[in-house]
């Protein structure tokens, strides 16, 4: 659908298709990077996928809580289908 119009701090920003993989964090942003780091290599070697570098990954902010450790954020890494897995 149509973004909504008007006066809003927003900006649209257009994602390339394909296939992503999502991995929740709950926490604080200060822990995000170790954590993806931590989650693709010990996910994508033994998943069948391997991660598509030639497409951006970004971070989908779930809430704004008042305590940071609240926080629930969605990892988003591209990914295609690699044929290997165990």
């Amino acid at each position: 659908p149509e973004p909504p119009r008007g006066d809003h701090p927003f900006e649209e920003i257009p994602l390339p298709g394909g296939l992503y993989a999502v991995t929740v964090h709950y926490g604080s942003s200060e822990e995000i990077g170790p954590l993806w780091e931590k989650w693709r290599e010990s996910w994508a070697p033994h998943s069948g996928w391997s991660i598509d570098y030639g497409r951006p990954c970004y971070e989908w902010y779930q809430n704004r809580p008042e305590n940071p450790e609240l926080t629930l954020t969605f990892l988003v890494t591209p990914v295609e289908k690699s044929g290997k897995g165990d």
